[in-house]
């Protein structure tokens, strides 16, 4: 497009969209005519395409996917950096703040101007424009809590357009406090949301809708409400950003508890409920397997829900089906009731899941990289298919009961759910989840659509990570430094090897319902008092207070789908209890989602979490010495580092000489 041909890295070339446009044409010319009014828009858009923008996957511009529970084997250097805060000096720090900036200003341009299109009236209608406006709208508000999460408290520019013939003393701008930028943020969902509609159709389904931008704008109040912005004794560490100041010196993060901020977003997780709009997907349950990679659903253990029909149970669903469905290309993104935002498939995107995830993520043998591995804290995190922790003495290992682990392997597929022979018993009857996200040492990797002339004995195989076979150590990059593979995006057509092979387009799960229910009950159970909040709309109020039956209507859904118990009374009894269990869902529930990086920052547990060894597998044995395989070790040349100053990303230091007035984040070097 021609407004993408300007392409820029310095501050003054955030502003020449619009003085390329008016060089060959007025601002009147562009919103006076749909069709430019669409390439504006697109080109608006465009800019969340960037691999810097994309919530899920990457780990270059946007490595956020990688905390504590994934790492990678193939970029060593890179990862050694982004674990222990040594990316002040490199580009990829920058390239965030120069997207959303650029996609800020083009949207506020359209704002003010896109009102001139109903003069196109033949083709063009007040709702039309209204829309096109509230997608503005929408994408502007999005762009400034990405970067707010990114690098914390940012300059907010309103509806103010600054003119690219302005001197740079004239646009420096300080930063906003937090709770400034996320009010902001907030409001201008709401405004979005009066004129977005309920759904899309399948041409425009990457557009926003009412409810995506309401479920952002509870997004941007629940972190807003979360420890490092709302610092609440007992809940995570004490640190209160004393440092983190604009150029006269004020405090840009909450100094001081303020209940009613989780009474905010618990209001505005319940707005979205209301909505009626979305629900938690689940899967029928099998009866009659179809091959190794649809087994039938094994019996639930669970005497609570396993006689009970779904939302009260999981009697007449398939647990394993309906998570993993989610996430590897099952379902299309029309059909998933669950996912509220997107920007899609592969084909829209920069770093496309298939690529980026499920090809680092598939084996060797099967024709792909092996070299994304999981940690064995999260594989510890994953409970037993009874809800209770799995055996495991060390808790800076994981997260185990404090017991023995087992010992010994499977002697036969079909003797325990999911598994087959040779596996280690550490990796039996454990919860549906845990199948469908982790490649343990002896899983199925399916391939199913690699072609049966020259590749049918590389369909439904067992891979197996042990030192000198294919997929084990080995002198190059390509292997799992824990030796726990990843299945999360993988679906069991998915090869990549042979004359005939296919890989399925996965959309992007940015944004599901199972988000709003769990912030709705961590909303809930943090409250001291109770709150009467209006609706996002004013129409009517919601009235709040720490409630088990709330709570429970959070939390239950997410339970229940993963087959697994309710807790018992005195979990919910107890705030603490409550947060930890709750804390665990979601490092479970929103695996290699890039949750996790966030969260941990969020609830301040960073500073706990972020610096455990890093555990896996004793990856230098072999088949022959499969016991000593299984012993936990530590990974020491991924030891993590976290410091205060990596709850936020340096600004770039070209961007603070150009704004005068912007200050740095704590910690970070302001120049040269």
């Amino acid at each position: 497009m021609a407004i993408s041909a300007v392409a820029a890295t310095s501050c003054s070339e955030y502003l020449e969209v619009d003085k390329y446009f008016n060089d060959r044409m007025t601002l009147e010319n562009v919103f006076t005519s749909q069709d430019y009014t669409e390439q504006w828009l697109a080109d608006t858009y465009s800019h969340l395409k960037d691999n810097a923008l994309i919530d899920v996957c990457g780990k270059y511009t946007n490595p956020h996917n990688f905390a504590d529970d994934q790492l990678y084997g193939d970029h060593e250097d890179a990862y050694e950096r982004l674990c222990s805060g040594k990316y002040e000096n490199v580009g990829d720090t920058y390239w965030a703040w120069y997207h959303a900036y650029t996609a800020i200003r083009k949207a506020s341009i359209m704002i003010e101007n896109v009102d001139m299109l109903i003069a196109d009236s033949r083709y063009v209608t007040e709702e039309d424009v209204k829309d096109y406006k509230a997608q503005a709208r929408f994408l502007r508000a999005y762009m400034y809590f990405y970067i707010l999460r990114k690098y914390g408290p940012v300059p907010i520019l309103g509806e103010g357009i600054i003119d690219y013939d302005d001197s740079y003393l004239e646009v420096s701008l300080p930063r906003n406090s937090y709770d400034e930028c996320a009010e902001f943020i907030a409001t201008e969902m709401a405004k979005a949301a009066e004129d977005l509609p309920l759904t899309r159709q399948a041409l425009d389904i990457n557009r926003p809708t009412k409810g995506a931008a309401l479920a952002f704008r509870a997004k941007a109040l629940i972190y807003a409400a979360s420890p490092w912005n709302n610092p609440k004794e007992g809940a995570g560490d004490p640190w209160t950003f004393p440092d983190l100041v604009d150029d006269t010196g004020r405090k840009l993060m909450g100094q001081e508890y303020d209940d009613e901020k989780w009474a905010k977003a618990a209001a505005a997780c319940k707005d979205v409920m209301d909505l009626g709009v979305y629900q938690i997907y689940v899967a029928a349950k099998r009866a009659v397997a179809d091959g190794i990679m649809y087994p039938v659903t094994p019996e639930n253990p669970n005497e609570s829900i396993k006689n009970k029909a779904w939302p009260d149970g999981c009697a007449d669903i398939d647990p394993f089906q309906s998570y993993r469905a989610l996430f590897d290309g099952t379902l299309s993104q029309a059909n998933n009731p669950e996912l509220i935002w997107s920007r899609g498939d592969d084909r829209n995107m920069g770093q496309s899941i298939w690529h980026q995830l499920a090809r680092h993520q598939m084996p060797i043998t099967q024709g792909a990289w092996n070299v994304h591995a999981m940690t064995l804290k999260q594989a510890d995190a994953y409970y037993m298919n009874d809800g209770t922790d799995v055996p495991g003495k060390d808790k800076e290992i994981g997260r185990g009961d404090g017991s023995n682990r087992p010992t010994g392997f499977t002697t036969a597929a079909g003797e325990y759910p999911y598994v087959g022979a040779n596996v280690h018993k550490m990796f039996v009857n454990r919860e549906p989840r845990f199948y469908a996200s982790v490649g343990f040492n002896g899983s199925y990797w399916g391939g199913l659509s690699m072609s049966a002339n020259d590749n049918s004995h590389l369909r439904n195989i067992q891979v197996f990570y042990y030192n000198g076979l294919n997929d084990g150590r080995k002198a190059d990059k390509l292997w799992l430094r824990t030796g726990i593979g990843i299945k999360k995006y993988v679906h069991p057509q998915d090869g990549a090897t042979g004359s005939v092979n296919k890989i399925m387009d996965k959309p992007e799960p940015a944004l599901r319902y199972a988000d709003i229910l769990l912030w709705y009950a961590e909303a809930i159970n943090e409250l001291e008092g109770e709150y009467s909040i209006p609706s996002w709309d004013g129409t009517y109020a919601h009235d709040l207070a720490r409630n088990k039956a709330e709570m429970q209507r959070g939390i239950q859904p997410i339970r229940y789908r993963a087959g697994l118990p309710d807790y018992d009374d005195a979990t919910y009894a107890d705030v603490a209890k409550f947060r930890a269990k709750l804390q665990r869902e979601r490092q479970i529930e929103f695996f290699a989602e890039t949750a996790r990086w966030y969260d941990v920052r969020r609830w301040k547990t960073a500073p706990e979490e972020l610096n455990l060894p890093v555990y896996g597998m004793s990856t230098m044995f072999s088949q022959e010495q499969r016991d000593e395989f299984h012993i936990p070790t530590e990974i020491a040349q991924y030891a993590p580092l976290f410091t205060n100053k990596m709850y936020f990303w340096p600004i770039d230091k070209g961007e603070l000489k150009r704004n005068i007035r912007l200050t740095q984040n704590p910690g970070w070097q302001t120049y040269d």
